[in-house]
């Protein structure tokens, strides 16, 4: 039974990668984007009140800063295992050299323009990869004026863990996002409101199938089977 369980987890796996055609960045799509629903940083206090889908690509979220104490600092939404839906996980993004997303800043709540240059905004794309638990390479986004107030922001795939390559396992996928200089802050709260678009020349990210869930979970399990002597090759194609 566990010889015909790692046949059919490795022609699985195979298969998979055999339909995957290899690109260099991977992004999130409008579909994609408005499928993130979970705040994932446990114990702190930033909340996405709206998001909506735009007439060009991308999708504007408004993400409610109560405070300036630690905990009102810093927010991570993604779709995820542990909460909400879960649309878009379990996923293998290793085909993939990095994860990259456009942030443009669109406003904020109750700050004077002067105020605005002594307020840092840090963003980046966020992942789960089951081991490193939340990675993410944050990017400076300027809020005052004259500041550059969109970005690319990316992540190198290949500084993630992974079951047989860096990227195969990810558990949650979305965006980070925290203040600093938290003194400029309004301690009565700010709502910060920004588009999130796909990164140019990048694919969407694929969502899970249940061949993908069927492979990843089995491969999960054969690799507790210490006693287990069958090799599965599962390195996709490049």
């Amino acid at each position: 039974m566990q010889k015909l369980l790692s046949f059919y987890i490795c022609l699985t796996v195979l298969w998979l990668g055999s339909s995957l055609a290899h690109a260099d960045d991977v992004t999130f799509n409008d579909r994609a984007l408005m499928a993130l629903d979970f705040h994932s940083a446990e114990g702190f206090t930033p909340q996405v009140t709206a998001k909506w889908d735009i007439a060009e690509p991308g999708v504007q979220f408004d993400i409610r800063f109560p405070g300036k104490s630690g905990l009102d600092s810093q927010m991570l939404y993604a779709s995820s295992l542990f909460g909400g839906a879960g649309s878009l996980v379990p996923i293998d993004i290793s085909s993939y050299d990095n994860f990259q997303l456009n942030f443009t800043y669109d406003s904020i709540t109750d700050v004077d323009p002067e105020d605005a240059e002594n307020m840092q905004l840090w963003v980046s794309p966020f992942v789960n990869d089951g081991e490193h638990w939340k990675y993410f390479s944050p990017e400076l986004i300027g809020i005052a004026p004259g500041q550059e107030n969109s970005i690319l922001a990316s992540m190198d795939i290949s500084q993630l863990a992974g079951m047989s390559q860096p990227g195969d396992n990810i558990l949650e996928i979305g965006f980070e996002i925290h203040m600093d200089y938290p003194d400029a802050w309004d301690i009565s709260g700010n709502t910060v409101s920004l588009i999130i678009a796909p990164a140019e020349g990048a694919v969407p990210v694929p969502e899970p199938t249940a061949l993908t869930i069927l492979a990843l979970g089995g491969l999960s399990l054969l690799r507790r089977q210490k006693t287990s002597t069958e090799v599965c090759i599962s390195k996709l194609p490049e």
